[in-house]
């Protein structure tokens, strides 16, 4: 972890540490460094064969053909990611749910989406 600086104007303002800093009788803590993506999933890019993704440091192309819920999304919508217990993707307006291990080994999913 890097050092934290602070210089002190304040009578009330301390650091209590690299991860806390009190002002007064409010408390502030910082999670991660600043310039760091809390996320750890994104939509990176929507193109016209598909949309990609980083997720867990890795990028995951998910074409149309594969994953047609997202040819007809509203932008905002496919961009609407949220990711939860380190392995599962959910796009709320799209009511779509996938599992991170399908994405990495889509062998182990044989099953597709039919119209």
């Amino acid at each position: 972890m890097g050092r934290s600086i602070v210089i002190v104007t304040w009578p009330d303002l301390f650091l209590v540490s690299d991860q806390e800093i009190k002002l007064g009788h409010y408390h502030f803590m910082n999670s991660q460094a600043l310039g760091k993506s809390t996320s750890k999933a994104e939509v990176q890019g929507i193109t016209p064969q598909g949309i990609w993704l980083f997720v867990n440091d890795r990028e995951h192309f998910l074409s149309y053909r594969d994953f047609p819920w997202f040819q007809e999304a509203r932008v905002k919508d496919v961009y609407h990611l949220e990711f939860s217990a380190s392995h599962h993707l959910y796009w709320p307006a799209l009511d779509v749910d996938l599992e991170l291990e399908s994405l990495e080994h889509p062998e182990h999913y044989p099953l597709t989406f039919k119209k």
